[in-house]
């Protein structure tokens, strides 16, 4: 029996993640044989668990998602599945029927970054079950999870249920429950969702029982669902006299805003810098005082970073030229500068980073393959690239793939190996 000091291993688990949140991403739970692959570890064979973040390759992930769920559930150590005659990964029905079996569970124990992997758009089956699942006196976990689960897979069916838990609960709610629900909404009906997120945005006050999720909503919805009413807010909301706010709204242009976001930002850094040069030591925070000085520096700071290193756009030497003297504080400034430093150098440097699926193009971050190929199309044809491979898994196929899209749309990516 899997047990530590008198406890169940899914008790002791539950406990981690509650004093630990980082836990639940990628997987909530996962056996230290997972990360280093089967065939040299194949079981455990110590009740001295050690949980690990279990990197999200699409090798492992059925196999890893069954195989930990069968943790929390046996009495001992469970094997990895065996994989197809591939090699490559488990069959998706060897994963399907348990994964199923979680999703419906009262309290879900995974969030959609563990049992989000099904290839089915959506589960008509599990649109009752989740939304029964998710009331207010629910523990946090398993609301969280639910909302995670409904935004992923519930019907466009469970819409009124859903706005009908939602709508008297809007800024009340905990961050990890509201968002997934307000992107759920935004997903499957754009216009039901903008008067939800606008009364989210508005919502402030503890006294009154708010949360403060305003202060990251754009962007926890943003990188749940995406849409231009989110765009029109958060344009909105650059002009908010939170400064927290304004700075998430930045941020959310910088990852999510298309071209025409561009102007406004440049405006919006304009009045800033007008408003504080001079200012620079009313800036500066003091620990234990009000913090106000360091939300407003914030602000500037997520604005430089979302015109010099934005996705929609691509700022040439002239613009980063005038975020530099746009900005205000020493960390502002420095920041621009190296976006000037990068932006200048020739060929411009990609570089890939497997475990996380980011594609770092200049000083331009994108989040995935796709969205770095998006960023390509930005510059102008002819334009070079040098890949910097340092030789990890998974790095060559992704420099295949961008290297046949750079060739296809006239751009030119040449490979510079680095040592490890």
């Amino acid at each position: 029996m899997w047990v530590l000091k008198e406890k169940s291993f899914a008790d002791v688990l539950e406990e981690r993640i509650h004093s630990n949140p980082d836990m639940t991403w990628p997987f909530d739970a996962a056996c230290k044989y997972a990360q280093k692959g089967a065939a040299r570890n194949p079981t455990v064979t110590s009740n001295s668990v050690t949980l690990t973040i279990l990197p999200a390759t699409k090798e492992w992930q059925d196999a890893t998602v069954k195989s930990a769920i069968q943790f929390l559930d046996s009495t001992k150590p469970p094997a990895v599945p065996a994989l197809d005659p591939a090699g490559s990964r488990i069959a998706p029905n060897e994963a399907r029927p348990v994964v199923i079996k979680e999703i419906l569970r009262a309290k879900p124990r995974f969030s959609a970054r563990t049992l989000g992997i099904l290839p089915d758009k959506e589960l008509p089956e599990a649109d009752q079950p989740l939304v029964e699942h998710l009331t207010p006196t629910s523990d946090f976990w398993a609301s969280s999870n639910s909302a995670s689960l409904i935004h992923r897979y519930a019907t466009r069916a469970a819409e009124p249920k859903i706005i009908a838990f939602l709508d008297p609960e809007v800024g009340k709610l905990a961050c990890a429950i509201q968002a997934p629900l307000l992107a759920y909404v935004l997903k499957n009906d754009p216009e039901a969702a903008r008067p939800l997120l606008e009364r989210a945005i508005e919502a402030r006050g503890k006294e009154k029982g708010f949360t403060a999720c305003n202060h990251t909503l754009l962007t926890d919805v943003g990188t749940l669902q995406s849409d231009n009413v989110l765009q029109e807010i958060a344009i909105k909301s650059l002009n908010d006299s939170d400064p927290e706010v304004v700075s998430n709204a930045a941020s959310y242009l910088k990852q999510f805003g298309s071209a025409s976001a561009e102007s406004v930002l440049w405006t919006r850094m304009v009045a800033w810098s007008e408003h504080w040069k001079g200012r620079e030591k009313d800036l500066q925070s003091v620990p234990g005082e009000n913090m106000s000085a360091m939300y407003e520096s914030a602000a500037g700071s997520n604005l430089v970073e979302a015109l010099g290193g934005g996705h929609g756009w691509l700022p040439d030497e002239v613009k980063l030229r005038r975020l530099i003297d746009l900005s205000v504080t020493t960390t502002q400034k420095q920041q621009a500068e190296q976006f000037l430093k990068a932006w200048q150098m020739r060929p411009w440097p990609i570089t890939f980073m497997p475990f996380v699926g980011q594609v770092h193009i200049a000083q331009f971050q994108e989040t995935s393959i796709e969205s770095a190929k998006e960023k390509l199309l930005q510059f102008p044809q002819g334009s070079a690239f040098e890949w910097i491979r340092f030789g990890q898994e998974g790095e060559q196929r992704a420099f295949d793939e961008m290297s046949q899209f750079a060739n296809e749309h006239g751009l030119k990516l040449a490979v510079k190996n680095v040592q490890k």
